[in-house]
């Protein structure tokens, strides 16, 4: 069975977060997979969830770059926002 594309990470163009990892503040870049948002770690990914708590317990985010002043950065091709759960959520194409 093949794997659709919306079922692949997709990079966010221009966006990046801060994660801190056991008492170290990491720069990562940041990713979608449909409208889930996802920051790379080591050789993985983990999703973003609200009030700065990700899908890995001991890591958190502290805050997100969306690239350009105001977030209207030249390679922002679309928006973070928060979800019904208050999770951030991307809306926009793959590029």
């Amino acid at each position: 069975m093949a794997i659709s594309r919306a079922e692949l990470f997709h990079v966010i163009e221009g966006m990046q977060c801060v994660l801190y990892v056991s008492g170290t503040y990491k720069q990562a870049d940041l990713y979608h997979r449909a409208s889930e948002v996802y920051a790379k770690h080591g050789s993985g990914y983990v999703r973003l969830e609200a009030r700065g708590g990700t899908s890995a317990p001991k890591i958190r985010w502290i805050d997100c770059d969306v690239g350009g002043e105001g977030g209207n950065g030249p390679l922002l091709t679309a928006s973070l926002t928060d979800d019904s759960w208050a999770r951030p959520s991307y809306s926009g194409g793959a590029r």
